[in-house]
């Protein structure tokens, strides 16, 4: 089950609504597309240009956000309500307290800084993979070194995003993690 919206060339939007049905709209301003969409789809609409269709309404994940400084939290938490993604967010300010919140309550999707007090983000990553192998793993830092890079590999990170975060790749990282962890729940 999944809703796809892509651009064409020619301005135009296909809509693959859960009931699998293709229409094709003109697009003449986001209001009206909004209101269409609403009314006789019963989708949601963001500016990232994703869609969850009425079959995910119910369907949320649970993201934990670490970071030490609240404000990186803040506009992550901003980023994620303004695209209106079904997720519940949890937030903590260091890794030792983020993997009390994981054990109490597992999570899908972890999206943690590397450098933090009492403990960072690889090792926290480390340990979350070896005890939670389900939960996906986003790591974000300000450095690009490899070795960073090859530490949250060896944690199994799906990704590896360089702070300052560019919105469109955070979006988009963001959105395919709920794909995967969305693959992950569908029964074989």
């Amino acid at each position: 089950y999944e809703t796809r919206m892509k651009m064409s060339t020619e301005g135009e939007r296909t809509l693959f609504p859960c009931s699998f049905v293709s229409v094709k709209l003109k697009i003449l301003q986001k209001a009206s597309i909004k209101s269409i969409m609403d009314n006789h789809f019963n989708l949601w609409y963001s500016e990232s240009e994703l869609l969850w269709g009425d079959c995910m309404q119910n369907e949320t994940f649970r993201i934990l956000l670490v970071d030490d400084d609240h404000n990186e939290r803040d506009v992550l938490r901003f980023l994620i309500e303004r695209e209106k993604y079904p997720l519940q967010i949890i937030e903590a300010s260091n890794g030792k307290r983020a993997l009390e919140i994981i054990r109490q309550e597992p999570i899908d999707i972890l999206l943690a800084d590397i450098r933090m007090p009492y403990m960072d983000g690889l090792e926290l990553s480390a340990i979350v993979h070896d005890e939670f192998p389900e939960t996906k793993i986003i790591i974000f830092s300000a450095y690009g070194e490899f070795e960073y890079a090859k530490k949250a590999m060896e944690a199994k990170a799906v990704n590896y995003l360089l702070k300052p975060i560019d919105v469109q790749e955070f979006l988009k990282v963001i959105s395919s993690t709920m794909a995967k962890c969305r693959e992950d729940k569908i029964p074989a």
